[in-house]
């Protein structure tokens, strides 16, 4: 009996202590996005929704014919997204209507905005560029077969945008690739070792976390224009977690559990935390906001780290999946998805 005492009266402290944050069913969640008060994102019941998270109202709920996993993308009031597994759409959110639909020759598997351009990376067939207002195609950038490389098309991929270049981790079988976003040719190319890779741009450079196919990884700094190494350094990087930059400096996890901060202009490496088994954080993501840093256990428990004082606090056991964002009102949680 006075073992049950205490469980019980560990559970009514840990719901005391959650009462003031609501949990969202965030099982139907696929991917979201969140732009100041207002959260999209798209369901596995075939939706994408738009809710006012101040309010908590519906602002807008489209269907789609298929599932897509990557996050609609809202830009000068237009919401970017697949309709369906062979058509993406421009929808205006101010006429409620699509303005213009394309209809693709696979599935969209990741989309980026560039300007006045749309790029849509297309499932074994590479990258298409499309102009934003009409939606018709300005280029195409093939995913290539040979006998120099007949690895299959593994996208999404890890890609960013630089100095009008687009920069794509395990394409091709390169590391990394700089693509010219105006002719479409492979500027040069940069084989850096086994295993996955994903890069983040920071200023003029880029920051490279390469796995190792979880044998021992490493991560880079690479000059932009040039893709000369600048530094590495040995480190069990985990590329299924998405770095973060604070205040110039790069975040990122490891999957020996730990958690470094690394600064780009010094080559610093500092590891904030080094997590238990228990704390383990593989397959879940890193969410940062202000000088806070959130994550989510394997065992569904949500701890906040803050970075300045460096102290980790407990919030409590939330859901039954990883959750994907992390709704703060005057710096506290106030809903988690």
């Amino acid at each position: 009996m006075k073992h049950i005492f205490y469980i019980i009266l560990v559970i009514l402290i840990i719901s005391c202590k959650n009462k003031s944050v609501t949990t969202e069913n965030n099982r139907d969640i696929l991917t979201s996005v969140l732009h100041g008060d207002t959260l999209i994102y798209n369901t596995f019941s075939k939706s994408i929704i738009i809710e006012d998270l101040r309010t908590n109202n519906v602002i807008k709920k489209l269907s789609v014919n298929d599932l897509f996993y990557y996050s609609p993308i809202l830009n000068s009031g237009k919401l970017y997204f697949s309709e369906s597994n062979k058509k993406f759409v421009c929808y205006d959110l101010t006429e409620q209507r699509n303005i213009w639909e394309l209809e693709t020759i696979s599935i969209v598997k990741s989309v980026l905005i560039r300007g006045n351009e749309v790029i849509l990376n297309l499932k074994n067939n590479g990258f298409i560029i499309l102009d934003k207002v009409t939606g018709k195609e300005k280029l195409k950038i093939p995913y290539t077969y040979s006998e120099v490389c007949a690895h299959p098309d593994v996208s999404p991929y890890s890609m960013e945008i630089l100095n009008g270049n687009l920069y794509v981790a395990n394409w091709n079988c390169n590391s990394i690739s700089m693509i010219n976003l105006d002719t479409g040719k492979l500027l040069k190319k940069v084989n850096l070792g086994s295993g996955y890779t994903y890069l983040t741009v920071i200023g003029n450079k880029l920051f490279v976390g390469l796995n190792g196919n979880y044998n021992g990884g490493k991560i880079f700094i690479l000059e932009g224009n040039t893709l000369n190494i600048e530094f590495s350094e040995r480190v069990n990087f985990e590329d299924r977690m998405k770095p973060l930059i604070w205040k110039g400096k790069l975040i990122y996890y490891t999957f020996d559990n730990q958690i470094y901060l690394f600064d780009p202009v010094s080559h610093s490496n500092e590891v904030l935390l080094k997590l238990s088994e228990k704390d383990n954080l593989s397959g879940s993501k890193m969410i940062l906001s202000l000088n806070n840093l959130y994550f989510h256990t394997v065992n569904f428990e949500l701890l906040e780290y803050n970075l300045e004082d460096k102290k980790l606090k407990r919030l409590g056991i939330f859901g039954t999946r990883k959750i994907d964002n992390i709704f703060l009102k005057d710096g506290k949680v106030i809903k988690i998805f």
